[in-house]
């Protein structure tokens, strides 16, 4: 599978996700990222601009391993970019403040308990973030969490969308609600095929494998998944991931293909779609039967949470989920069978 990305350059199916499918367009445009792990499977982007001397990084797991990042490459730390005020996003914030004085802190603004610790700046959709010489548009994208954002930065083209959009999938309904996640999704659909998406969390390997429960015979997914498992094989991460990728093979940004409709139960609305595309997912939930999803309370399962509980009674550090696949017409006619 290949894609035509705006620069008339074909994209190799290997160079969909990983740091690969960075490179070209960050060291175009002038950025250098370390990918760094925290806790059992969060990832931050630690992502630095020596022109202007900006490093920033998607959320905070954990202050160890961002600030040894920082020390190895010789960055100083100048803002945190929250998405969401779960504790495996924020937890490092304080602690990394205390090290960086200078540091500014960028979240949502507060609704009941969705407080992001330390911020400087509150923002919502449409207000712009400069990072040193980078404006950085501000997306609303609840469902995960009420108050969820992304940032996008259109000159790359990157988003950093944390817990909304995974590579394959996508973050589970806790505070949000699904017809809130599937705009969200939608919103981040429209974004250019070539944008690199860096998530908060390698769950590819299970997201690929619930793909291809949706949509077995979709060819494109079939030679992603197999890519998938080369990757993690190899212990490589499938983050970052180019969003064009995720439109041919993630479930929950296909909800308007005529197949993945068929497998929710034969429901054609988009919310509908999404719902039971996301319900069906959860370990306590059968296939679609082709009515109309009915709110439940579903249980956390692995491998996004390895403790169980009911939702709405978990602990917030416990929301770890993912599964997204679509495929557009248009991007139809750049993809080449396997």
């Amino acid at each position: 599978m290949a894609l035509q990305n705006n620069m008339q350059r074909t994209v190799e199916l290997s160079e969909g996700m990983g740091m690969a499918a960075a490179s070209t367009s960050l060291t175009r445009a002038g950025l250098e990222v370390e990918l760094v792990p925290c806790l059992g499977d969060n990832y931050c982007p630690l992502i630095h601009h020596a022109a202007s001397g900006a490093t920033f990084v998607m959320d905070t797991p954990e202050a160890g391993p961002i600030e040894r990042a920082l020390r190895k490459r010789g960055w100083t730390l100048t803002h945190i970019l929250n998405t969401h005020y779960h504790s495996d996003h924020v937890g490092g914030n304080l602690e990394l403040k205390a090290e960086f004085p200078q540091v500014t802190i960028v979240g949502h603004r507060s609704i009941g308990k969705e407080i992001i610790p330390g911020v400087d700046r509150e923002v919502a959709e449409g207000d712009e973030v400069l990072c040193g010489a980078w404006g950085l548009a501000l997306l609303e994208v609840g469902g995960h969490t009420v108050a969820h954002i992304a940032y996008f930065f259109e000159e790359v083209p990157m988003a950093l969308t944390g817990d909304a959009l995974f590579t394959m999938g996508c973050g589970r309904v806790f505070t949000g609600n699904f017809a809130q996640m599937q705009a969200s999704l939608n919103k981040l659909r429209q974004l250019p095929d070539e944008t690199v998406v860096f998530c908060s969390h390698e769950y590819t390997l299970a997201n690929a494998k619930f793909a291809a429960e949706v949509e077995p015979e979709n060819s494109a997914l079939k030679a992603r998944k197999a890519e998938v498992r080369t990757m993690r094989d190899a212990s490589l991460a499938t983050v970052p991931t180019l969003l064009g990728y995720e439109k041919a093979t993630n479930p929950f940004l296909r909800w308007d293909v005529p197949a993945v409709q068929e497998a929710a139960g034969g429901l054609s609305g988009a919310v509908d779609v999404f719902t039971a595309l996301r319900k069906w997912k959860e370990p306590v939930s059968a296939k679609p039967s082709g009515q109309a999803p009915k709110p439940c309370r579903t249980l956390v399962s692995d491998p996004e949470r390895k403790r169980g509980s009911e939702r709405g009674n978990e602990p917030p550090w416990l929301h770890r989920r993912v599964n997204v696949s679509r495929d557009t017409k248009a991007l139809l006619t750049h993809l080449v069978a396997i």
